[in-house]
């Protein structure tokens, strides 16, 4: 699976793709407001950082508006993907777009026919919002089975990601059952990096070493002892 930050926050997007486990960045504006700096800006920034898939989000409502601002998006760098929310205008900008080779994140979906929709249009990255609309995460995971085996059947090209996944389990299982993409939050990926006994181990392998050297140091002659 190839997992994608949800984040406009340069430090957190920095520390894991140090680490080597982030596969792309998405982002929208509701994240970038809290970063105080301006649109074009930070994912000019973010996109600067890696090579990797940076997912941004429109906001108009009219297809030819969708396609203008997505245009203005996709000139800031070549690793930008455009995010395009499911409703009329948004398909209609997609199958537009398409034409012009401008990849496209289709978002805010809801539904597995919402996602089906999307598919037809146009769009490469397909994005439902999983576990807020559903009470019963076996629905959530229901979709994206669904999902899987509708584009499979029918061989739709298509990059099928889950996002606002509420926590390291619910993101281990959509892993088995096969979503090839996921975007996830930062205390999610610091959730599953971090474990009490992991700290626990390490401290003793430290205290352990060092009463090594201590051992070590205490059995040299006196004249070795004293030049260590």
């Amino acid at each position: 699976m190839k997992l994608y930050l949800d984040t406009a926050n340069i430090w957190e997007i920095k520390k894991f793709y140090d680490m080597g486990i982030i596969d792309g960045v998405t982002t929208n504006p509701s994240l970038i407001i809290k970063q105080k700096i301006s649109f074009p800006k930070i994912i000019k920034e973010i996109s600067s950082i890696l090579p990797h898939p940076v997912i941004t989000e429109t906001v108009s409502t009219d297809a030819q508006d969708i396609v203008n601002e997505a245009k203005t998006l996709s000139n800031i760098a070549s690793n930008v993907i455009v995010g395009i929310p499911v409703i009329p205008e948004g398909l209609k900008a997609i199958k537009m777009l398409k034409k012009e080779h401008i990849k496209i994140n289709a978002t805010l979906i809801y539904s597995t026919g919402q996602a089906v929709l999307a598919a037809k249009a146009g769009a490469l990255y397909i994005t439902p919002t999983i576990s807020t609309h559903n009470k019963n995460w076996d629905d959530s995971l229901q979709i994206m089975k669904d999902l899987i085996q509708i584009f499979n059947t029918y061989g739709f090209r298509v990059n099928l990601m889950a996002k606002n996944i509420s926590s390291p389990e619910q993101l281990l299982d959509l892993m088995k059952i096969g979503v090839p993409f996921a975007s996830v939050s930062f205390s999610i990926l610091n959730k599953m990096l971090n474990h009490t006994m992991t700290h626990v181990g390490l401290r003793r392998y430290i205290e352990d070493w060092w009463d090594i050297m201590n051992i070590q140091e205490a059995n040299l002659p006196k004249d070795q002892s004293s030049n260590t």
